[in-house]
């Protein structure tokens, strides 16, 4: 009777791989936890905004009198004046808008978050198909994937804490006063950060289980699974969320819709953009192929092999490509407007300025996720590469190929999510749409660069793999 018999786990093995995983999935749900803590005291703000007594009359130190007579600037007068919070969380129509920020980021990371497990894949499966060999059956298989990614979420978990503070300490200590994003520290960010340990800790063990590929031992060799092909779901999804989306927009729209109306109208938005990222690469991917080009055509037949890892990137890159395209919009429309003085500019340029600078990062997050994915699909496929470069290819060759393949993802995606940002949501003002198209030129400038700079990233990686002892990988 062997030891995986009777339940007990072989000790995990560590390598350069494992090593390297755990520690990037560790400094992902840090960044997650800290994002979703600052998202938690934002939506007390929320609740906050509505328990406000009035009216209140407030005496200054040099004496004058302010009288506030109602819930709402009650809330914006402490808010603003008290804790010198910016205009965008000191009021309580905007505390909903200002909430979507930290989230939006959240999501992003915990994609390069699920990238990141797959990094050491290769490796994986020959330490699972020998686990298997000696025994262990699927259950216990995926038993040890989930422990290993346990222990390495509930690691960064608990780094979310003090992550917080330092994000608390620059945007809500060190800005200066009017222009502070984080509230005042209170009892429940450590509410928060407890019940965060455990729970992105069974994410990340199921996460880490379900992505967990079993190889199996022939005698033969061993013998990997093929990638999950796209179900029903796939197409289910996308069609539903976007559904739902229109339905609580056109709500919203018609009547004066409450803060949850629009919020979950803008979750579904979100749901839309990562599910549509699968059947977009498929889609691109089937177009590729008949491209007249050899490296096109072969970059499409990598998306096709495996489509979901680069369909993730791709629904970020889309939501990032509809957010900037959306906020051009806003940006020459106030610019346009005739009656807005200097401090209502600073206002609304201001906010757009602080969605694009969350857009750029999480474009850059997702340029991060592409570098994991494009690396870990050479790595799967070091056999292929060999092989071509053994044919009289050459090693930049190779390269090329994963560089059309990622500008194939990158390009299309954030750009047509610009285009539907800048053109369907701007259907109103023709000439802000019009002067807001250089936009898109930023847009492609970015999607391009990113590819770019995740091609030279995984350019080391292509060339280890090109060597002819790679002939013989499994």
């Amino acid at each position: 009777m062997n030891g995986w018999s009777r339940g007990v786990a072989p000790a995990a093995v560590t390598s350069d791989a494992e090593r390297r995983r755990a520690r990037l999935l560790a400094a992902a749900v840090a960044v997650t936890g800290a994002l979703l803590i600052a998202t938690e005291q934002i939506l007390t703000l929320i609740w906050t905004a509505a328990s406000y007594p009035g009216p209140v009359e407030y005496v200054a130190p040099d004496g004058t009198l302010t009288v506030v007579s109602s819930l709402d600037d009650n809330f914006h007068y402490q808010a603003r004046h008290v804790s010198g919070l910016s205009e965008y969380l000191s009021q309580p129509g905007l505390l909903g808008g200002a909430t979507l920020v930290p989230a939006l980021l959240a999501v992003t990371v915990l994609v390069f978050a699920v990238q990141a497990l797959r990094i050491g894949t290769v490796a994986r499966e020959r330490r699972l198909a020998a686990f298997s060999l000696a025994g262990a059956t699927r259950r216990q298989l995926r038993r040890l994937a989930a422990r290993e990614g346990t222990r390495a979420a509930v690691r960064g978990a608990l780094l979310a804490g003090p992550a917080y503070l330092v994000l608390w300490l620059l945007l809500g200590v060190l800005a200066p006063d009017g222009w502070k994003l984080l509230p005042p520290l209170d009892w429940t960010a450590a509410v928060t950060w407890v019940l965060v340990v455990p729970l992105l800790g069974l994410l990340g063990g199921l996460v880490s289980a379900r992505t967990a590929r079993t190889a199996e031992v022939s005698p033969l060799g061993i013998t990997r699974r093929a990638p999950r092909a796209l179900t029903w779901r796939t197409v289910a999804v996308p069609v539903v969320s976007l559904t739902v989306c229109l339905a609580f927009l056109v709500y919203a729209f018609r009547t004066y819709a409450q803060q949850w109306v629009i919020l979950l109208g803008i979750v579904a938005a979100v749901v839309f953009c990562l599910s549509l990222g699968p059947l977009a690469v498929v889609g691109l991917g089937r177009l590729a192929v008949r491209s007249d080009r050899l490296e096109t055509a072969l970059a499409g037949r990598r998306l096709l092999a495996d489509p979901r890892p680069s369909g993730r990137v791709a629904g970020v890159l889309f939501a990032v490509g509809l957010t900037l395209g959306f906020e051009a919009y806003l940006a020459v429309g106030v610019l346009r407007e005739p009656g807005y003085t200097a401090d209502d500019l600073a206002f609304y340029l201001g906010g757009v300025a602080i969605v694009g600078v969350a857009a750029v990062l999480s474009a850059l997050v997702a340029c991060l996720s592409m570098v994991v994915a494009a690396s870990e699909q050479v790595l799967e496929g070091r056999r292929g590469v060999a092989v071509l470069v053994s044919l009289a290819a050459s090693p930049g060759f190779a390269l090329s190929v994963v560089r059309r393949q990622l500008r194939i993802v990158a390009v299309p995606l954030a750009l047509t999510g610009a285009v539907i940002g800048l053109v369907a949501l701007g259907l109103g003002d023709p000439v802000s749409t019009l002067a807001g198209l250089p936009a898109l030129l930023v847009v492609y400038l970015l999607g391009r660069g990113g590819a770019a700079l995740a091609a030279r990233a995984v350019a080391p990686v292509v060339r280890e793999c090109s060597g002819p002892e790679n002939l013989r990988a499994a």
